[in-house]
């Protein structure tokens, strides 16, 4: 079934948003691997039907496989009301960032405390192979001695799982995934990644975001959050996310430039 596509909602690695003539929201793939993500998060989102309270998320109705009207794919879900934050945050005050914050503490400890236990070891064995591979891409495009001090680095990613309580996260709690309507969150968007991993994954995009909002998510957090940390996963996302973008000029260089910048900065933490 092919479905009609009223206007574009938003841009998106795997796949594009659009808004149907029903109400809902379609994300049309547009890479290979694009229906194996729609596939791991429409099981994970079935998992959560009915255990997230604190906000609004959005249920999912439909998995498309790969078909003639949809090359790679695509999933049909609720649509959220509301600006994405990147697009709101202009028109706030600090009370308002603040209260954003609060908000979204609330819903990464409600995710943080699912009762789901996965295998820390073998999602430890995952993400470990996933930062050599990206450093094997890297390998062309930045110099020997930061390549150096990445694979150096590994160990300190290998402690910081080791260490760490793994729990089921969003992982990408960035500005356009976070839905703001009437200066209040409306709604999180996009569980494509989320996964069983550390909980300091979730407080990474507010961090550089904005640092009233991330403020404030740490004081309403149950638990303590170590900025080194946050900063050394961020360079851990944009390791990982280059593969995604080598292929875009203008992308693949602020990515190149942000793993430099924050392996400098996390190495004059130590």
């Amino acid at each position: 079934m092919k479905y009609n596509l009223v206007k574009k909602l938003g841009v998106g690695s795997a796949g594009d948003a659009y808004l149907l003539d029903n109400g809902k929201a379609i994300i049309v793939g547009k890479r290979e691997d694009s229906f194996g993500t729609y596939k791991a998060m429409y099981d994970k989102m079935k998992v959560l039907d009915g255990k997230i309270t604190t906000i609004n998320y959005p249920k999912v109705y439909e998995l498309i496989s790969p078909c003639e009207d949809y090359q790679y794919g695509a999933i049909v879900e609720e649509c959220i009301v509301g600006k994405e934050l990147r697009d709101a945050v202009k028109d706030m005050d600090i009370l308002e960032k603040r209260e954003i914050g609060k908000t979204l503490a609330k819903f990464v400890a409600e995710i943080h405390g699912l009762d789901i236990v996965g295998d820390k070891i073998e999602e430890m064995n995952i993400n470990l192979a996933k930062y050599d591979r990206s450093i094997s891409i890297l390998k062309d495009y930045l110099p020997s001695d930061v390549i150096e001090r990445l694979e150096t680095l590994r160990q300190d990613y290998l402690s910081l799982l080791e260490r760490k309580d793994f729990c089921m996260t969003h992982g990408d709690l960035n500005e356009g995934n976070i839905m703001i309507d009437g200066g209040r969150v409306s709604g999180v968007i996009d569980f494509g990644n989320m996964e069983y991993y550390v909980p300091e994954i979730d407080f990474v995009h507010p961090y550089f975001f904005d640092r009233d909002i991330y403020d404030a998510m740490v004081e309403n957090y149950p638990r303590d959050i170590d900025e080194k940390e946050v900063i050394f996963l961020e360079l851990v996302v944009n390791i990982r996310h280059f593969k995604n973008i080598k292929n875009f000029d203008d992308r693949r260089e602020k990515c190149l430039n942000n793993i430099q910048s924050l392996l400098d900065r996390y190495m004059s933490m130590q």
